[in-house]
C-alpha cells in the first residue's frame, strides 16, 4: 500500500515537471518579401513607349485611369511592359495595357489611360541671383518644362546666361527671360573714356564723361568734356564708346 502511494507520488512529480518545462518554439517560416510595380514605375514606362513612338522628344505622362501609388505587387521580381498603346496627337492623350511579368511570364495585366505633355530641358539658377553676380556654369542646372509653359522669349541654353548678370533678382527652378540678364557693366557712370565718330571718310575722337553705366553693346548717353554737349554712343569696351547720334532733346544735351 505504500509502495503504490509512493510511486504514485513520484508519477505525479514527473507529470508536474513536465508541464512547468517550456515548450520548445517552432520557428515561423520568415514571409516571403513583395516585389512592386508603382504608379511611377509605370508612368515611365508609358513615357518610354510614347517617345519610342514618336508622340514628342520629351514629355511628361500621367496615369489618370488610376491614381493608386502602388500597382501590384508579387512574390518574384517583376517588370512592367507596355503593349497596345494609342495616343491621340490633338488632345495629348492616350490607352494601353500595362503587363506585369516574371521571367518572361506575364502573371497579370492592368489597362490604363492618361494624358501626356510635351516638355523642354530649360536652365534655371540653382541658387537666388541678384544684379551685379555674375552667373556661372556651377549656379545653371537643367529642369523640364510643359512647352505650353514656356514663353517665346525665355532663354533655351545654358551657355546664353553663363558670363551675364541679373537686371533684377532672378529666384531659383523657373525659366528665365531673355529680358533678365545683361552683360555685365563694363562702363560705370561718371567713367571718363574715349569718344569716337566714324564716317566713311574721317574719323573724330574726344574725351568724355559716361552719364549711365553701360554694357558691351549698349547705348548710352557721354557727355563731351569740352563741349560740354550730350550724345549717345555704344559701348566698344570698358574705355571707349562710337557716337551713334546727338541727343536731340537741347536740355538734355547740354547738361
Amino acid at each position: 500500500m505504500r509502495k503504490f502511494i509512493a510511486k504514485s507520488g513520484m508519477l505525479g512529480v514527473v507529470v508536474m515537471a513536465c508541464l512547468a518545462m517550456p515548450l520548445p518554439t517552432v520557428a515561423q517560416p520568415a514571409a516571403s518579401p513583395l516585389f512592386s510595380i508603382t504608379l511611377d514605375d509605370a508612368q515611365d514606362a508609358i513615357k518610354a513607349a510614347l517617345m519610342a513612338e514618336g508622340a514628342a522628344d520629351s514629355l511628361h505622362a500621367e496615369i489618370i485611369s488610376t491614381r493608386q501609388p502602388l500597382l501590384y505587387q508579387y512574390k518574384q521580381p517583376l517588370e512592367v511592359q507596355v503593349k497596345t498603346l494609342k495616343f491621340d496627337e490633338a488632345d495629348h492623350t492616350w490607352s494601353a495595357n500595362l503587363l506585369f511579368s516574371h521571367a518572361g511570364e506575364v502573371v497579370s495585366a492592368m489597362p490604363v489611360s492618361g494624358r501626356y505633355e510635351e516638355t523642354r530641358q530649360i536652365p534655371v539658377l540653382t541658387q537666388r541671383l541678384t544684379h551685379g553676380e555674375a552667373i556661372s556654369a556651377e549656379h545653371i542646372t537643367v529642369k523640364e518644362f510643359p512647352v505650353s509653359r514656356i514663353r517665346q522669349n525665355v532663354v533655351s541654353e545654358p551657355e546664353a546666361l553663363i558670363g551675364k548678370t541679373p537686371r533684377r533678382t532672378i529666384s531659383v527652378s523657373r525659366p528665365i527671360r531673355a529680358d533678365e540678364v545683361q552683360s555685365p557693366e563694363i562702363i560705370q557712370k561718371g567713367s571718363v573714356l574715349k569718344m569716337t565718330y566714324q564716317t566713311p571718310y574721317m574719323e573724330i575722337s574726344a574725351v568724355g564723361e559716361a552719364l549711365e553705366d553701360g554694357t558691351e553693346g549698349q547705348t548710352i548717353r557721354v557727355r563731351n568734356r569740352d563741349s560740354h554737349v550730350t550724345v549717345y554712343g555704344t559701348v566698344i569696351s570698358a574705355e571707349e564708346v562710337r557716337v551713334t547720334r546727338p541727343v536731340r532733346d537741347r536740355s538734355v544735351a547740354r547738361r
